[in-house]
Order: structure tokens, then sequence, then C-alpha cells
């Protein structure tokens, strides 16, 4: 009788393993597919994700956080990546990338929505006086480049926003990419 327990035990114990080793898997597979997804819509509305006016419609994803916080890695790593090929290159990637975790860190602590209308463009002040110091702008320009990327950012979050509520009411959708 105990090794049939024992037995058991073993079997519950690699079923758990298997378990575990599933999510990861899925876990890189769901954010490979976030972070290709935020690249490619970075490229197909290239005119206007990038410089001092950007509505960089590819942020939506960002509210993907509030389903699954995991998400955080695949947007991160694909604002990253179409920053690194374009046209400011690695001070973008890295800028841009610390901006967006921020943003993604932040919207996770608060649990709150419509604080991401907030959050993404304050977050990104820092891409603002990026561009402004590429571009070796004096104070009033900087200021103005800054608020133009926040503006962008807000009319993309509102965006965001909109369909983040149209998406959770999709409770197939979400149990679909929200478990893993």
């Amino acid at each position: 009788m105990e090794e049939l327990n024992e037995t058991e035990r073993l079997s519950d114990a690699n079923e758990k393993q298997k378990a575990s080793k599933s999510n990861v898997i899925k876990s890189i597979c769901y954010n490979a597919i976030v972070c290709a997804l935020y690249v490619a819509l970075v490229y197909l509305f290239y005119f206007m994700s990038y410089e001092a006016v950007q509505f960089r419609i590819a942020e939506i994803l960002i509210f993907l956080v509030l389903i699954n916080k995991k998400y955080t890695i695949g947007i991160t790593m694909g604002c990253f990546i179409a920053n690194l090929l374009g046209p400011f290159g690695i001070i973008d990637a890295v800028v841009g990338g610390a901006a967006t975790l921020l943003s993604c860190i932040l919207i996770v602590l608060c649990k709150k929505a419509w604080l991401g209308v907030i959050f993404i463009p304050v977050s990104n002040i820092l891409v603002g006086v990026e561009i402004a110091l590429i571009d070796h702008l004096t104070f009033t320009p900087a200021v103005i480049t800054t608020l133009w990327v926040m503006l962008g950012e807000v009319v993309v979050a509102a965006l965001g926003l909109g369909v983040y509520y149209l998406i959770i009411k999709k409770e197939k959708f979400i149990g679909f990419i929200g478990d893993f």
C-alpha cells in the first residue's frame, strides 16, 4: 500500500513538473507573439511611430498587462527591438524600452486600466527628453518635443483603453490569452 502511495506522489510530482514546463513554454510563445506583433505594428505604421510627433499604435498592447502581467516581457522586448531598428538606434531602444517597462509596471501595480492613459504618456517624458537631446534642442523646443510625444501617447493610450474594454468582454478570448 505504501508503494502505491509513493508511486502516486511521484506521478503527481511529474504532472506538476510537466504543467510547469508547459506554462513556461506557453509564456515564452505568447510573449514572442506579442513582441513580434509590437514590432510589426511599429513598422506597419512607421510613418507615425518615430520622431517628435508620434502616434505609436503598438502601444495599445500595453493594456495586455492587465490580462496577464507576464506580457510585460513581450511588450518591452517588442519596443526595444522596434526602437533598435529605428532611426535613433540603441539609445532609443534603451530609453524607449525603459519607458515602456515603467508604463507596464505602473499599470500592473495600480491595476486600474484608466490610469494607463496617464502612466503611458508620463513615462514617455523620457522619450521626449531623449529626442530633444539627440536633436540638440534648446529648452523650449525640448519641452515642445516632449509635449508632442506625450500627446501622441495620450491619444494611443485612450485608443488602447477602448480596445481593452472591448476585449475584456470576450471571456473565451481572455481565457485563451490570459492563461499561462
